[in-house]
């Protein structure tokens, strides 16, 4: 060919080694997630589908439904480093029992790793309005405050829920 002919002497050889580096990088990256892949993954994933299963049958009561979905999100935070994930199933079971002092406390951990502090907003609200006992309005109300001094930047609604407390409901 003409064309190569004309090149210099030095580039036949360098284009040859960006082709193997090309191809190189071609097969790493195909081999890359199966190396990233921690070890019993299968397992932890078989755990996640079946509590997801239990979370998901409407047979069973809600509060074990909750339970089924938190255990998945810890599955997939512990075992599979998957915090949006976990995140996933701290928003269902919050769906489910957004009074549960155990959701409640999951919910903000998860949230908080996978940075959904809109959603972790919403929910902590939501929370507030369906405490059962003083601790998880506690814990709602407090996680709220490090969210607007925090990622949310609203350091005016921070001051207001901290001198915030529970209205004491008088059932006469």
């Amino acid at each position: 060919m003409p064309a190569l002919d004309a090149l210099p002497p030095w580039m036949m050889p360098l284009l040859a080694v960006l082709a193997i580096l090309v191809v190189a990088l071609v097969v790493l990256q195909g081999f890359l997630p199966a190396m990233r892949r921690p070890s019993g993954g299968r397992q932890a994933r078989a755990r996640v589908s079946a509590a997801v299963a239990r979370g998901t049958d409407t047979k069973r009561p809600i509060a074990e439904r909750a339970s089924a979905f938190v255990e998945a999100g810890r599955e997939a935070n512990d075992a599979l480093r998957k915090p949006r994930l976990a995140a996933r199933y701290a928003h269902y079971a919050h769906e489910l029992a957004p009074g549960d002092p155990t959701v409640v406390a999951f919910t903000i951990e998860v949230m908080r790793l996978a940075k959904r502090h809109v959603g972790l907003e919403r929910a902590l609200w939501l929370s507030l309005d369906r405490a059962t006992d003083d601790e998880t309005f506690e814990t709602a109300r407090a996680a709220l405050v490090t969210l607007y001094d925090g990622p949310l930047k609203r350091p005016e609604r921070a001051r207001v829920l901290a001198k915030l407390e529970r209205a004491a409901t008088a059932s006469e």
